[in-house]
């Protein structure tokens, strides 16, 4: 095993060049440019006007998220007879949850991160498809 190891050795000590041709690079470019394809300017994917629509839907829903439950109760007061809604309906059962501090957080953290993956995608999809 070592000698068959010293003998391929010694074959490519006889048979190795001392340098490259002087026009290998010009060739291996060459053969890239040759196999490579033209870029294609592409249409993005979603509209500038579609990101603004889902950077205000998730923005919506964070300024949601912070408002107190007695704002959602105000909205549910008709300012001109001062009933409330729900009595001119007669949903009685229809009431605005209050939400923990857990779900508040947590509902903030995930469009925190859903807004910053959304443009983290965009500029990584720009980079593709330039």
């Amino acid at each position: 095993m070592m000698e068959d190891e010293e003998y391929l050795r010694e074959i490519l000590r006889e048979n190795a060049m001392d340098s490259a041709p002087e026009d290998l690079i010009e060739r291996v470019l060459n053969t890239i440019e040759r196999d490579s394809a033209p870029l294609t300017v592409r249409e993005p994917l979603i509209s500038i006007k579609g990101w603004v629509g889902i950077a205000l839907g998730i923005l919506s829903l964070l300024v949601l998220a912070f408002l107190p439950a007695s704002f959602f109760e105000q909205l549910a007061q008709n300012p001109v007879t001062g009933m409330k809604w729900q009595e001119l309906i007669h949903w009685d059962s229809f009431r605005f949850p209050e939400f923990s501090k857990t779900t508040l957080i947590g509902t903030m953290a995930f469009a925190i991160f859903g807004l910053l993956h959304i443009f983290w995608m965009k500029q990584h999809l720009s980079r593709i498809y330039k």
